[in-house]
């Protein structure tokens, strides 16, 4: 067998194995998309919760990247809701669905007022 067969065999394995490494890491950071509630000064960041998940992160590096990007992207459209991204370290959900975080960095915002 050609040493190119033996690797294309060995691969679904390879694939395999990263796939469940990768799982047994708990993600550490979990960026959020806040909507913002008012407008002009008295406009707030609403509470952390879980449907305003965006994404988990080993890193807060990568979550601020994702961020970013997600920013850029929210540019190009039209009609993207008012929002702050943040990246937030630790979070356990609370009884009323809101999450505790042990720190919260705001990353960047989208259409403030």
């Amino acid at each position: 067998m050609s040493r190119y067969k033996r690797l294309l065999n060995l691969s679904p394995w390879l694939i395999a194995a990263s796939l469940l490494a990768a799982c047994t890491q708990a993600p550490q950071w979990t960026l959020f998309f806040t909507p913002i509630q008012g407008a002009g000064p008295e406009a707030q960041v609403s509470k952390l919760v879980v449907a305003d998940i965006q994404g988990y992160y080993q890193t807060l590096a990568q979550c601020q990247h994702k961020a970013e990007g997600l920013m850029k992207l929210a540019l190009i459209q039209a009609n993207a809701p008012r929002g702050v991204y943040q990246c937030a370290d630790e979070c356990l959900v609370e009884a009323d669905n809101s999450l505790n975080c042990q720190q919260v960095i705001q990353t960047g915002s989208h259409n403030e007022v």
